[in-house]
């Protein structure tokens, strides 16, 4: 149990990092204690629940780091915690052991380290981590080490690092608090892969986004947790928050982590939702956007709007738009490799508005990269069917292209939880054939429908099975 072991763990011992946004330069990680941090953070740690300036910022920062010496009723009566260790809700935790991707020689490292390399190097046997958000304000790395007939180690479920995100800072004196309501901070999946960098070397990137916790995302590099220390800053790699793009919202979905036809290794997200919420980086649009992150600078690469004549194909009607009041949002996308050679060729993704969106990233110029709408969910009345998830792409069984699937619905808002008025929703396939063309609900698509549920016996609430038509589909005709 992480929770036991960190609660026997002294706080003044556990590897925390965090982002200096202040740096000028690399390393842009700092130890997370007071007096490591900058003046920015320094001031938000002297800030109380109420947002009133006081002197009280090393004490709430070793809270954080999990002192219970301020916890009520003794010291400064900070709320109460039976363990350091915040709820766990929204973060699927990644266990990241030795690298396993299969990327030929040929695909990088002509004049440094090729990946087989990489892969047969001491790395091989590093400590294997499980990684994973919590709503303490942290991304946690724990020693997922077993023995060779799977017990546990002394090291098993030991902590081996954590991340407190800068951008989240500025909320975490809420988590003292002795009337604390619960609040979310790195409440979302992360994900991790091997990308080639300047150094012309192999790293193992984790990379993930704060959910509903903010409206940003970071970069860490885990090639090595021997390696993980509150001295070694080169670990903290990068954060991309609304700052650097006020078109970026609250993502909740997982970014991917891919290898662009320009050359560059880059993390791939939707924008996310309410970007124009009123926080000092509000977006001046609302449009649906996809993001591409260097993955090892966090610059941004690419921006892709779906509501502007450079980057849309064949859409005079910028149906990816939103507005300030009722802004739109990309998903999380789903990049596919057309030939096997480990370069993305086209990127899928659902917006808010119901439309599914193909990104065409081919071209090693980067300025060439476009969307087009490929399909719009809409139910029979017309009302757009909002998608919110990634949607899942394949092979077709017999002839060229992609079937893609996705299903519809939200469940963001308090009015999602309201039945009235609430439209159909509806799972779809369809195949691209990579013609181009989009697909049309009303020609192109079979619908089946359930023709009837039985009841389980047991429980006459509950459906037990579902009977759906049949109806035969003809690719041919599409």
């Amino acid at each position: 149990d992480a929770a036991d072991i960190l609660n026997n763990t002294a706080s003044t011992s556990r590897k925390i990092l965090t982002y200096d946004d202040q740096a000028a330069s690399n390393p842009k990680g700092l130890a997370f204690r007071f007096s490591d941090l900058n003046p920015a953070q320094q001031a938000a740690m002297n800030t109380d629940a109420d947002g009133n300036p006081d002197t009280e910022g090393a004490n709430r920062t070793a809270y954080i780091r999990g002192s219970n010496a301020d916890e009520s009723p003794n010291g400064l009566g900070y709320r109460p915690r039976t363990t350091p260790l915040g709820d766990i809700m929204n973060s699927e935790p990644i266990f990241v052991g030795a690298p396993p991707f299969d990327y030929p020689d040929d695909l990088e490292g002509a004049n440094g380290q090729t990946y087989s390399t990489f892969k047969l190097s001491a790395i091989k046997d590093r400590t294997p981590v499980v990684y994973v958000g919590a709503n303490d304000g942290m991304l946690h790395g724990f020693d997922a080490s077993v023995a060779a007939d799977n017990t546990p180690t002394a090291s098993s479920g030991q902590e081996v690092i954590a991340y407190v995100p800068n951008k989240l800072i500025s909320k975490l004196s809420q988590l003292t608090d002795p009337d604390y309501r619960h609040q979310t901070y790195v409440d979302a999946s992360p994900i991790a892969g091997d990308i080639y960098t300047s150094s012309d070397t192999w790293t193992t990137l984790l990379a993930g986004t704060l959910g509903r916790g903010g409206q940003g995302l970071y970069g860490l590099d885990v090639t090595d947790p021997s390696g993980f220390s509150e001295s070694n800053l080169h670990t903290v790699l990068w954060e991309f928050t609304d700052e650097d793009d006020a078109d970026l919202g609250y993502v909740y979905g997982r970014p991917a982590i891919v290898r662009m036809a320009s050359g560059t290794w880059a993390v791939v997200t939707g924008n996310g939702y309410n970007n124009t919420e009123v926080d000092g980086a509000a977006s001046t649009t609302g449009n649906a956007v996809l993001f591409i992150i260097d993955a090892e600078t966090g610059a941004l690469i690419k921006k892709i709007d779906t509501c502007t004549t450079d980057t849309v194909e064949n859409d005079d009607t910028c149906v990816g738009n939103g507005t300030v009041a009722t802004p739109n949002a990309i998903a999380a996308p789903a990049p596919v490799d057309f030939d096997g050679d480990h370069i993305i060729d086209i990127i899928y993704a659902g917006d808010l508005n119901g439309n599914l969106w193909k990104f065409d990233v081919r071209n090693s110029d980067k300025a060439q990269w476009t969307a087009s709408k490929l399909f719009s969910a809409v139910d029979a009345n017309g009302n757009p069917q909002p998608i919110t998830t990634q949607v899942e792409v394949s092979r077709h069984l017999t002839l060229d292209g992609f079937m893609v699937y996705f299903g519809t619905g939200k469940y963001l808002e308090p009015d999602d939880t309201d039945p009235t008025g609430a439209i159909t929703q509806t799972f779809y396939g369809f195949w691209d054939d990579l013609s181009g063309n989009a697909v049309s609900r009303n020609n192109d698509l079979h619908v089946q429908t359930i023709l009837a549920e039985i009841d389980n016996p047991d429980d006459s609430n509950e459906a037990c099975l579902l009977y759906t038509s049949d109806a035969a589909d003809d690719y041919l005709t599409v």
